[in-house]
């Protein structure tokens, strides 16, 4: 992690960073993989290669923006005077248009490495028929001027090629150098000579550098065609996204009106068991109805005559708390006959001294229609006694 390019870059992605350095006809290539996250750059690889087509599918596996850095035999650097006419004097009897041209502006000084455009094309070329594309580019050492502010304390560093002094305003002059092992250390991470210009490469694309100039509209094409690819990418992430949810919530769906139609048919279901039952209640309250018309048990009358009877034979210092003239024979349970004794009454109460109770006995054996009085149940209490009688007719 470099610490100190945290407030000087901003967003979150990958990048691959190339250098194409040609050393008598051939080329060799440096790779940098970096990351950006959170505004923190992160070194992700490092590799050198020679054969850069049988590193296509190997390195650069995924569709993250390109950044090339050119150098070596190819690039020409010269320093000239600020006036009218400026390139005729670098390229000499050369024709310009054949150049592709990066300057660095001091002063009354330009700093200009030149690069022929067939070169660059045919390396732009390459990436492209792999599909890689190129969105920024440096040619030559003086992109390293974007370090200047970073490598506040040196005066001197080295780039592929080149020593370049340096003061707090930038570059004040360069030269050809043999020296291949110095190192820049930049917040405890270290780069060599071959990576410093793809450090600064970055930095310029993230940044730019009013002091630099170079005609970019050859990456044009190459930008569009990464832009419409990551969004291509993005809205293709979004569709698939949109499916799967989409397929989730028909999922949820679909198991919502199943379960929704299963429990509507289960309703209705029970619903038609339930009206059979009640038909059949029905029908059997009916008949159990003229049973009862027949046997007189619900003329009021006749029930009546039992109840006053009762009454009038007990005690006053017993308290009558209910009288069942037609028990259940059995506790009533639902879906279940209900058969009822209609020769037997109960009788359930109070009294408060066995004297009293014992009275309530004789008077109850005493009626006519009485054939037999049992206790059933019996319980002394302080408060008084609870008991329960059973007449039979």
């Amino acid at each position: 992690m470099i610490a100190h390019l945290k407030k000087l870059i901003k967003g979150e992605d990958h990048y691959y960073l190339i250098g194409v350095y040609t050393i008598e006809d051939k080329t060799h290539y440096e790779f940098l993989e970096v990351a950006l996250e959170v505004d923190e750059l992160k070194i992700i690889a490092k590799e050198s290669i020679v054969d850069i087509e049988k590193s296509f599918k190997e390195l650069l596996k995924k569709d993250h923006p390109i950044l090339l850095h050119f150098d070596g035999d190819n690039v020409i650097s010269r320093t000239t005077e600020n006036k009218q006419g400026y390139r005729n004097n670098i390229v000499f009897k050369m024709n310009p248009d054949d150049f592709y041209f990066y300057e660095y502006h001091r002063d009354d000084t330009i700093f200009a490495s030149l690069s022929r455009r067939q070169f660059v094309d045919d390396t732009i070329q390459l990436f492209n028929k792999n599909d890689k594309f190129i969105v920024h580019l440096s040619i030559g050492p003086f992109v390293v001027s974007q370090l200047v502010s970073i490598l506040k304390n040196e005066t001197e560093v080295f780039s592929s090629f080149h020593s370049l002094k340096l003061s707090e305003d930038g570059i004040t002059s360069f030269e050809k150098t043999e020296e291949q092992n110095h190192q820049v250390v930049i917040s405890e991470e270290k780069f060599s000579q071959k990576e410093i210009g793809l450090m600064a490469t970055f930095l310029n694309f993230k940044q730019g550098n009013d002091n630099i100039l170079f005609n970019d509209t050859l990456l044009l094409s190459n930008r569009d065609e990464q832009t419409f690819r990551k969004r291509f990418k993005q809205m293709s992430v979004f569709t698939i996204a949109f499916i799967m949810m989409a397929l989730l919530v028909g999922h949820q769906l679909l198991n919502y009106y199943v379960n929704a139609l299963a429990e509507k048919e289960s309703r209705y279901s029970i619903s038609q068991q339930t009206l059979m039952e009640v038909n059949e209640l029905r029908e059997e309250r009916a008949l159990k109805e003229k049973i009862l018309e027949t046997s007189g048990v619900i003329d009021a009358n006749y029930m009546t005559q039992y109840f006053v009877e009762i009454g009038n034979n007990v005690p006053d210092d017993i308290t009558i708390t209910s009288i069942d003239a037609v028990p259940a024979l059995k506790k009533i349970k639902p879906n279940e006959k209900i058969n009822m004794d209609t020769k037997i009454i109960n009788i359930t109460g109070e009294s408060y001294t066995d004297g009293d109770f014992n009275t309530l006995m004789k008077s109850l054996n005493a009626i006519s229609w009485v054939k037999k009085v049992d206790i059933i149940n019996y319980v002394e209490e302080k408060s008084g006694n609870t008991f329960l009688i059973k007449i039979t007719k």
